[in-house]
């Protein structure tokens, strides 16, 4: 996908007023993000430090809002805004990062351009419960399970150098899948994307038509990882990725963002396994791998949508987790 056409995809089927930026004086300015604009954001999202890793992630906003990116702010606070990804009419409210965050929620749920359709509190965490305390307290938002997204079950932060030793009694379970993959004689090497970007298209697409439930229809289960390639191909974000081959054949890929190199946080973004057991065990395992050797000591790997994903991130023994929450815009 080209530059202009992703940009595209991000202001398309967008209501005129929703992009207005002078519809009132007394609103903070509504402004479209585009691929060029991401590098910046990513610079602003670290200067706040968040228990989220996701929420401080230029890619992951960006794959996420791949139906719509916009920042909403002020000369010293900001929020990112982005279109649901599964959801028409509905916008996810990032949590703002500023001198006056709850100042410019309040201005967010009053504002016609954004109330005006259904609005979520995306990714709440403890660090937000202030705001969300008067979200409720105020009558505009509720708390509702989050049923959709990548933050039904915690998101999970592994120490790289454990899971690259993955000794000891705790990390049993995730040797037997290391194991497995060991006798399947798998191989990784970094992603080129000139060389790869075919197979990883193709990798996708069968995992998706195998895998469409009644939540999520093709399109949602391939659109993540077409947008992570977009932005591979069209932003120097520091995004990276990893195929894996076996007797030549891909059979997986990862892709991941070394989101904060001073804190030595990087985020994997996305990925999948097609064949065989172990697979996916190998993959994390090379991806740690990776990133010890390039000095990241934490990954953040994010929440889950369902019971059985985070069963499995929990056999690499997170260092850190952190459950989210959601708070959904009342009825009218």
């Amino acid at each position: 996908m080209s530059m202009q056409t992703h940009q595209q995809a991000k202001t398309g089927n967008i209501p005129q007023r929703f992009t207005n930026t002078t519809q009132s004086f007394r609103f903070p300015s509504l402004r479209p993000l585009h691929d060029v604009d991401l590098v910046t954001l990513q610079r602003a999202l670290l200067r706040t430090a968040r228990a989220d890793t996701y929420s401080q992630s230029a890619s992951y906003l960006a794959m996420t809002g791949r139906n719509g990116l916009w920042l909403y702010s002020t000369n010293d606070t900001f929020m990112v805004i982005a279109s649901h990804p599964n959801k028409d009419d509905h916008l996810l409210l990032f949590p703002p990062i500023g001198k006056e965050p709850a100042h410019l929620f309040n201005q967010a749920l009053c504002d016609d351009r954004i109330s005006a359709r259904q609005i979520q509190f995306a990714r709440v965490s403890d660090q937000d419960q202030l705001l969300l305390a008067w979200a409720q307290a105020s009558g505009h938002m509720k708390i509702a399970p989050e049923e959709i997204l990548d933050w039904s079950f915690p998101i999970h932060t592994l120490s790289t150098q454990a899971v690259a030793e993955h000794e000891g009694r705790k990390f049993r379970n995730f040797r037997h899948g290391i194991n497995l993959a060991r006798d399947a004689n798998l191989t990784a090497s970094l992603i080129d994307l000139r060389r790869d970007k075919a197979a990883i298209k193709n990798l996708t697409d069968q995992w998706a038509a195998e895998s469409v439930r009644k939540r999520y229809s093709y399109d949602d289960l391939v659109a993540p990882t077409n947008a992570i390639l977009s932005l591979m191909e069209n932003t120097s974000l520091p995004l990276h990725g990893l195929m894996v081959q076996k007797d030549g054949s891909p059979v997986g890929f990862m892709t991941w963002e070394e989101t904060d190199p001073t804190n030595k946080t990087a985020t994997s973004q996305c990925g999948l396994a097609i064949e065989g057991k172990g697979v996916i065990e190998f993959i994390y395992l090379s991806m740690c791998e990776i990133l010890d050797k390039r000095g990241f000591s934490n990954l953040c790997i994010g929440g889950s949508e369902t019971a059985g994903l985070d069963q499995f991130k929990r056999k690499m023994n997170p260092v850190k987790s952190e459950a989210l929450q959601s708070a959904f815009s009342r009825e009218p």
